[in-house]
């Protein structure tokens, strides 16, 4: 399954830890952060690294947004997931931040957590309380995602 892991570049080494926890489980991760340029602020990125995230999220199979630290970038990716039609997977650590923004929620097709509490506050909420709500141990996160999407492998 090809993975498109959208999450901000400032949380880059645990963006970097899940990505390595899914090419561990068998899974082709796209991650901006390895494309994007360091030496230059976002305002400053060529086109060219607009292109390479939309041909990456083209590619993938299914997105993953890493909600304890997504922002506007994140937020747009999340949009055009849903749009497009392609499976949008949260990932929730410790922050529900994300709980407040209601078009977030709507866009996606369920939670991975590897936080009890923050499963059972996910669970009741109005948009995702009929959404996968899935716990998880951080090094299952790959095996979790074949377990919810078998036909993308």
């Amino acid at each position: 399954m090809i993975v498109y892991i959208s999450a901000s570049i400032i949380n880059s080494p645990i963006n970097q830890l899940i990505a390595d926890k899914l090419i561990a489980a068998g899974h082709e991760v796209i991650l901006p952060q390895t494309f994007c340029p360091t030496n230059m602020p976002h305002e400053s990125y060529p086109e060219s690294i607009y292109k390479m995230c939309i041909e990456g999220m083209n590619k993938c199979d299914v997105g993953l947004v890493l909600l304890d630290s997504y922002e506007r970038d994140s937020s747009w990716e999340c949009g055009w997931f849903t749009g497009q039609n392609k499976p949008l997977i949260g990932f929730v650590n410790c922050s529900l931040k994300f709980l407040q923004d209601w078009m977030i929620k709507g866009g996606l097709n369920g939670v991975i957590t590897n936080n009890t509490t923050a499963k059972a506050i996910i669970e009741q909420d109005d948009f995702l309380k009929n959404r996968k709500v899935v716990f998880v141990d951080i090094n299952q996160i790959g095996h979790t995602l074949n377990m919810l999407f078998p036909n993308s492998q």
